[in-house]
């Protein structure tokens, strides 16, 4: 009984062998897809304001600032300035007193410039001069004048 079991354990080993082979492994394979999407992005504007200083009416003030911002690489956009006085305009403005005393009207440029952006992350602002004039002829009174520039980047 012993020699049975030993031939028949030997057998199937030996046949096991040979079968061994027809089952090997098989593969198969897949895809993974990575992917990002960008978006266009501009950051908010800034500017420095412009101090005209004392303007007596018989010359002419003027003044500069840079509107600076960043952009995502290749993202085009345009600046637009908008006097926030009554009656201002995107190319003009008043300078009015909290004293209720005559306006000054002034005049200004920048408005409605293209740009291009150079990449948030490659930190390069763009930059847009702003010039700011005052016309002579004027007669206000002595006071503070100020008006505010809205400036808006749009992309």
């Amino acid at each position: 009984m012993k020699k049975f079991l030993l031939l028949t354990a030997i057998a199937c080993t030996a046949s096991l062998a040979a079968v061994a082979p027809a089952m090997a492994q098989s593969t198969t394979t897949g895809t993974i897809t990575v992917g990002a999407g960008t978006a266009a992005l501009c950051t908010a504007p800034t500017a420095v304001s412009v101090a005209l200083g004392n303007y007596n009416g018989t010359g002419v003030a003027t003044g500069s600032t840079d509107v600076t911002f960043r952009c995502t690489a290749t993202t085009p956009a345009t600046v637009t300035l908008l006097s926030a006085s009554a009656g201002g305009t995107t190319t003009g403005g008043k300078l009015s007193s909290p004293a209720g005393t005559t306006p000054i009207n002034y005049t200004f440029t920048g408005n409605n410039t293209p740009v291009t952006g150079t990449g948030l992350s490659a930190g390069q602002d763009i930059t847009v001069p702003v010039g700011v004039n005052v016309a002579a002829g004027q007669n206000p009174a002595p006071a503070t004048y100020e008006d505010t520039i809205n400036v808006t980047v749009t992309y």
